[in-house]
């Protein structure tokens, strides 16, 4: 792919995703309540996430014309297109571990409350997405059933303690959701750990035991296998704790004079810049570090030149755990069943409908968010 007409696609997909958004909320086929007079770091994370989901929506859109190809679902082989998603989802890793290390640094989480709000903050959109996915599997099945229904509700009921084998013996049951849902299982082991991680931040030092926890998974990042579907890599362990870590910084240096923040704001915008096209991957040591950087620019004010305090880009945060879940199966329905061939012609002409389809996930997320997240975490927080 061209580099530079792909880059051109994306930006006027940004552009169609923030009047896409403003269009949503002034015609109320979208409501949101925009947090208005609430601390401007705050604001800053909500106008932050969904670029995020954008961000991981192009990368899988770069991936899905290789695979349809080549076969084989691989990294786009230039740094800034696989970034793009990787730097995504570590920034919504570090999102998770400001939120809640900052809330028990706060004395502001109870269990309780907590694992009632993730459980109907997550699971009701995932749980309706495998639901379609299955559905979608069957369909490319004609309906045929490779093992039996007792195997297959096995290999469904798998899912929502993500395990996420095939199912129904389809071979590309990952590329139907473009392989999103890995990060859920992280978020969940993450949220289980919390009340270890709150006994040791329960005492004065509390935010040197983080900043120490940090750097001796940094030392040695492995993965750890605990049973099937407990097993993970400490390194997005580090990613957490960074963001953790953001919330004292943000505490301890919430009176910054103005001048220092637009220079840390330089530092973040460079530190991400050399993340997306000076590595490989996002997922090292030192990129880590620089992903921080941005983040903790994020938190001290950092609104990329306001960009992140603009009312779309705050709808478009509202509903991006929609947008996250969402694209990869607009992407499998678009491209694998309605038009399998059409991705086959060249590059550019496929490149061309990113903004289109940009439109089309957007659209579908603001139903999602309406009628499944938005209902369920209301439920959640009357049980709670």
């Amino acid at each position: 792919m061209l580099f530079s007409f792909t880059v051109l696609m994306i930006f006027i997909s940004v552009i169609v995703a923030l009047k896409t958004a403003t269009y949503l909320q002034k015609h109320a086929l979208f409501t949101i309540n925009l947090p208005i007079g609430e601390p401007q770091r705050k604001t800053n994370i909500d106008g932050l996430r969904g670029f995020l989901a954008l961000g991981v929506f192009y990368h899988h859109f770069i991936i899905t014309y290789h695979w349809k190809l080549t076969g084989q679902w691989v990294a786009p082989a230039q740094n800034f297109f696989n970034n793009i998603g990787q730097v995504s989802v570590a920034l919504f890793f570090m999102i998770t571990g400001y939120l809640f290390i900052g809330r028990m640094l706060k004395n502001k989480l109870t269990w309780r409350a907590f694992f009632l709000s993730r459980l109907f903050r997550i699971m009701p959109l995932y749980l309706f997405m495998i639901t379609l996915m299955t559905w979608l599997i069957l369909f490319h099945s004609n309906f045929l059933l490779t093992d039996g229904v007792i195997l297959l509700l096995k290999e469904i009921g798998l899912w929502p303690i993500f395990q996420q084998p095939s199912i129904n013996g389809f071979e590309h049951t990952m590329q139907v959701t473009a392989g999103v849902t890995w990060t859920l299982k992280y978020e969940w082991i993450f949220y289980l750990a919390l009340p270890i991680i709150g006994l040791l931040l329960s005492h004065k030092i509390s935010i040197w035991i983080l900043l120490l926890s940090v750097l001796i998974l940094a030392h040695n990042p492995k993965e750890i296998y605990i049973t099937e579907p407990i097993q993970f890599n400490t390194f997005f362990f580090i990613l957490f704790l960074i963001g953790g870590f953001g919330t004292h910084i943000e505490i301890k240096y919430k009176n910054i004079k103005p001048n220092l923040i637009r220079l840390l704001s330089y530092g973040g915008i460079l530190s991400i810049i050399l993340v997306l096209f000076f590595f490989t991957n996002s997922y090292g040591v030192p990129q880590a570090f620089l992903i921080g950087v941005f983040f903790l620019s994020i938190l001290l004010g950092n609104n990329l030149f306001g960009l992140l305090h603009h009312r779309a880009s705050i709808i478009l945060g509202e509903m991006s755990y929609s947008i996250y879940l969402v694209h990869g199966l607009v992407l499998y329905v678009l491209f694998s069943i309605f038009f399998n061939d059409f991705i086959k012609i060249d590059a550019n002409s496929y490149l061309t409908t990113m903004p289109f389809v940009g439109l089309l996930i957007l659209l579908i997320s603001s139903l999602t968010y309406k009628h499944i997240e938005k209902p369920m975490i209301e439920v959640g927080r009357k049980l709670r």
